[in-house]
């Protein structure tokens, strides 16, 4: 019985076939021929030079037999299996071996919707199958086997080695590469970025589409808000209909008696408002109209002294972020070691390489449109409003951020299944988003990578500055030249020395490139991001520039004169080569190994360096000097954009995450394939962002408007 069981393992999974030994060889299927001559060649495996060093030690396997190890239901269904139409499907569905293993093809995935769609079958991504190369374990991020229901991961283990035994036998000789790990044991993941099944696990139809109590409150909760807005949306178009026929009206009765009728104070009249409105429910809903907060969004009709370069910049910037996030996914491609080995130190990859200072771009742009706006408040009252500056910022923010936190916790999980679906990526959030409404996730958790919402801990530094700003622009205001200096001194010596004394003790590394293998070199790209990266005393040097800048463009300090065009050509020199050398400097530590002194003046300086560029770009281009480069920042295409990017931040990681978690094949990772998923995954971040602020941010921005005025 041991023995007919283990064959028909063979006969489902690939190894063999159970052709009828009398059929003459060249008649027997393929893989049947292939097993017949390596059988009658016990030298094959010699003949694979590669494989001599490879080592396994059985010493762990169990020696029971395969009837007492698998369960008597699993039994039963091989047997069936074997005499029955679909031995075929469940072949094909197995993983196999494919090219590019030592290019770090380790996912064996086989055909997930293939074994799914197999009667009272399911898939089982197995975690715990390894292969010893050259002396070094490599586990296979995935190995899948289509096996029937009845048998678990512990009966599929059990076939495995119960297989690799067999094939031993038959060949007599050790087959000293593969591996096989106990079921249950739990395996280290092989892309420690992006979070991955650790255990082995069979699927079924429900294993992500429970509904909990969760996602039938989030249902609940987009249910109300879509009815709200289709009742604000056919109000509206009700209104405009009401009021496009007495225009009508009035225009034929002007007609009628000739009489000289004021256009403008016709269309002021009649022209649609919520506000203008009495009844308070009316207002309440137009306050969801999609078109009316379509038409915000998309209006490029801006004042004259609107600072439009960072309109593109911050366009610019977003898709910048996005590409850096998706160059982390590709580390789970079936060919990450050219990945590693090959983009990572190419000169021209360091652009993509060191996207991270993108974000500092947008720290900018905060400072800088916070410092703006709140100078004008002083010097229009001489103080702020300090409970509708903090609320305003808040309730703002909050909404949208909130509702795609429960989102991605209760409803994602429901989306989609597969091979490397984990459901919702966020896990932690679970307990932890108290911290996010709070904004203190950045700070805690202390370990970042339990931390709710990953991205989000740039919001969290955000309202952080947010927080404080007033008192450095209160002392700006008051102190002019000299507040500005004493403020802006102060903090940026607390910047750079914080990021000088971690640096430092960390042994911490900006470099991009150390990432490859963290605990191997001198300096650690994973102390960066742990200890420097998330925390707001290391990251407000930006912003505090993005309010100086604030500052001068309000109370518009600049160059005139005769040697204007020198300065600003200058100036544009020296943040051209400031910016190029934040970007591509780095590529020396690439070919060879940064010593302490450079890495630290690099750790401490780059961010500001990158800001002092970005500053300088909006400074120039906002008083005149910009050029094509202001024209093309400037251009009105970028307005909508940029009023999405909110949305787009909060969104795109988990597009991108979606993308990956349902290929239930490998990505092959090529400059061409990564614009292929780059370019739809940006489009559709901006489109499910405009979902959410027409649904969202834009009705709860208008509801504090509305409150405001009652």
């Amino acid at each position: 019985m041991d023995h007919k069981c283990i064959l028909i393992f063979l006969c489902l999974f690939g190894i063999s076939t159970c052709a009828n030994q009398d059929i003459p060889i060249n008649h027997r299927p393929i893989a049947d021929r292939v097993m017949h001559h390596i059988l009658q060649n016990q030298n094959f495996m010699h003949h694979l030079k590669y494989l001599e060093d490879f080592q396994f030690d059985f010493s762990g396997m169990s020696d029971q037999s395969l009837f007492q190890t698998l369960k008597p239901s699993c039994l039963l269904e091989l047997m069936k299996i074997s005499q029955g139409p679909d031995v075929g499907k469940y072949l094909d569905a197995l993983g196999k071996p494919s090219a590019g293993l030592f290019d770090g093809n380790t996912a064996w995935i086989g055909n997930y919707e293939e074994c799914m769609s197999i009667p009272d079958s399911h898939y089982c991504d197995m975690k715990n199958v390894a292969l010893n190369l050259v002396n070094r374990v490599t586990l296979l991020s995935n190995y899948g086997v289509c096996a029937p229901k009845e048998c678990d991961i512990f009966d599929v283990t059990n076939l495995l080695n119960s297989s690799v035994n067999y094939l031993e036998h038959q060949l007599n000789r050790s087959l000293n590469f593969i591996m096989i790990f106990p079921a249950n044991q739990s395996i280290s993941p092989t892309n420690p970025v992006q979070p991955v099944q650790t255990n082995s696990l069979c699927y079924s139809d429900e294993t992500y589409s429970k509904f909990s109590n969760g996602a039938i409150a989030m249902i609940v909760i987009s249910s109300i808000i879509f009815a709200l807005c289709v009742i604000g949306t056919t109000l509206e178009l009700i209104l405009t209909l009401i009021q496009s026929m007495m225009m009508e009206t009035m225009g034929y009765m002007d007609d009628l008696n000739s009489l000289p009728v004021d256009s403008t104070q016709k269309q002021t009249n009649l022209a649609f408002s919520p506000e203008s409105y009495s009844n308070i429910f009316l207002r309440f809903f137009l306050c969801f109209s999609i078109i009316r907060n379509s038409k915000a969004i998309f209006n490029t009709d801006v004042p004259s002294s609107a600072i439009l370069s960072i309109n593109g910049i911050r366009t610019l910037s977003i898709w910048w972020v996005i590409l850096g996030h998706l160059i982390i996914h590709l580390t789970s491609s079936d060919n990450p070691v050219i990945f590693l080995n090959d983009w990572l130190k190419r000169f021209s990859f360091q652009a993509i390489g060191n996207a991270p200072v993108s974000v500092d771009s947008f720290f900018v742009l905060s400072g800088l449109l916070v410092g703006y706006l709140s100078f004008k408040r002083f010097e229009t009252h001489g103080k702020l409003p300090l409970l509708r500056y903090y609320l305003h910022r808040y309730i703002r923010l909050t909404a949208s951020y909130l509702y795609l936190i429960f989102f991605v916790v209760y409803l994602y999980p429901l989306l989609g299944n597969g091979v490397r679906w984990i459901g919702t990526p966020e896990k932690n959030c679970h307990n932890m988003w108290w911290t996010n409404i709070l904004y203190i996730n950045n700070i805690y958790p202390t370990d970042a990578s339990k931390a709710c919402y990953g991205v989000s801990w740039y919001l969290a530094n955000d309202m952080q500055f947010y927080i404080i700003s007033p008192l450095i622009m209160w002392a700006m205001y008051r102190f002019k030249i000299v507040g500005v200096l004493l403020t802006t001194g102060v903090f940026l010596f607390e910047y750079l020395l914080a990021n000088g004394l971690i640096i430092h003790l960390k042994k911490a590394s900006p470099i991009v490139a150390q990432a490859i293998d963290p605990s191997g070199g001198t300096f650690s790209f994973a102390a960066y991001q742990q200890y420097i990266y998330f925390k707001p005393w290391t990251r407000i040097g930006p912003y505090i520039l993005g309010i100086v800048l604030g500052y001068v463009l309000f109370y518009k300090k600049t160059i005139k004169g005769r040697f204007a065009i020198l300065f600003y050509f200058l100036g544009w020199l020296v943040a051209i080569g400031l910016g190029f050398a934040v970007v591509y400097g780095p590529f020396n530590a690439v070919t060879k190994s940064w010593n302490e002194a450079e890495n630290l003046i690099y750790g401490m300086s780059f961010r500001l360096v990158w800001a002092i560029a970005i500053c300088w770009v909006i400074y120039a281009c906002h008083n005149g000097y910009g050029s094509i480069i202001n024209d093309f920042l400037g251009w009105k295409v970028f307005i909508p954009l940029s009023r999405l990017t909110y949305g787009v931040y909060l969104i795109h990681f988990y597009v991108i995450d979606y993308y990956f978690a349902t290929l239930n094949v490998n990505f092959h990772f090529t400059e061409v394939t990564l614009a292929f998923a780059f370019i739809p995954i940006i489009v559709t971040s901006y489109f499910l962002s405009y979902i959410v602020a027409v649904c969202i941010e834009y009705p709860v921005f208008n509801l504090e408007k509305l409150l405001l005025k009652m």
